[in-house]
Formats: C-alpha cells, structure tokens, sequence
C-alpha cells in the first residue's frame, strides 16, 4: 500500500512538474514574440505623458487646497439641524427666525436669520468642497500608482534586452 502511494506521489510531483515546465516554455515563447523596441517607445510616450500629467496633479493638488476651510466648514457643522423657532421682541410680538442647533458643540445655536437659503448654499458648496477633496486625494494616489506600475514596466523592459543580449552571446 505505501509503494502505491509514493508512486502515485511520485506520478502527481512528475505531472506538477512537467506542466510547469510546459507553463514555463509558453511563457518564453511569449515573450520572445514581443517586440521590445515597440515596447521601449510606447513606455517612453508613456513616461512623456505621465509627467505631464504629474504637473497638472500637483497644479490640481495646490488649487483643490484653497478650497480646504470650506470643506471643514462642512465638517465643523457635520451633524447639525437646521430649526425654525420663534422669538418674541420687547413689544412681545412673535417672530421666527432660522437656527443652526449643534448639540454639543460651541456655540449650539446659530442665528441664521428668516431665510435659510444663504445657508444651504453654503451648505452645499462646502460638501462639494470636501468631494472635491476626497476626488483629488484619489486621483493624486492613483497617479502614484501608475508612476509606479510605469517603473516596474521599465524593469521589466530592461529585463528583456538583458535577456535578449545574453542570448545573442550565447548564440
């Protein structure tokens, strides 16, 4: 029973290995067929265009920041409620006015006034502000991203007449 088992152990490893080794001449053939000076050129068009982009990132990056107090504004007022309450004047008449309430906060009430349109403007372009940030963080990582993807193609690039040139050698 133990011979039948390290033969068929034996038989699974011989398998393992053979279609590997087929994996591994698929993929030097493959590589073989690319054409590296195709390759070459369009990483360097890449690259060309990759810091242009880069300059508009950052050109990005430092506008998007003057837009940085808007969006802690939002984040300030984050979970506020907006009131209509009343209030008498000294001749007791009734009134009603707008009121930002903020549990918790300081200070916990803000006049508003008899509209709240002004704030819901400004309500609303200080969540698109932080949005915007959020966008331009995302966009900023993944520009790094593809700088990075752009380097490792370049290794492997490089790789290749590398390999290539030692073959030549050895012909």
């Amino acid at each position: 029973m133990l011979g039948k088992t390290r033969a068929l152990l034996n038989l699974t490893l011989l398998v393992r290995v053979n279609s590997n080794l087929a994996v591994r001449i698929a993929l030097v053939d493959r590589v073989r067929g690319v054409k590296r000076d195709q390759l070459q050129r369009a990483l360097e068009s890449i690259k060309q265009q990759l810091d242009v982009l880069g300059e508009g990132v950052e050109e990005i990056k430092k506008l998007a920041g003057h837009f940085k107090p808007l969006a802690e504004l939002y984040e300030r007022f984050k979970g506020c409620t907006e009131e209509y309450t009343y209030v008498y004047n000294k001749q007791k008449k009734q009134y009603y006015y707008w009121y930002l309430k903020c549990p918790g906060k300081n200070p916990s009430s803000i006049y508003l006034g008899s509209s709240q349109e002004g704030y819901n403007i400004v309500k609303n372009a200080a969540r698109s502000a932080e949005e915007l940030i959020a966008a331009v963080e995302i966009f900023t990582k993944a520009y790094r991203n593809l700088a990075d993807a752009i380097t490792q193609l370049e290794k492997a690039v490089e790789t290749f007449k590398l390999l290539e040139s030692e073959k030549k050698r050895s012909d």
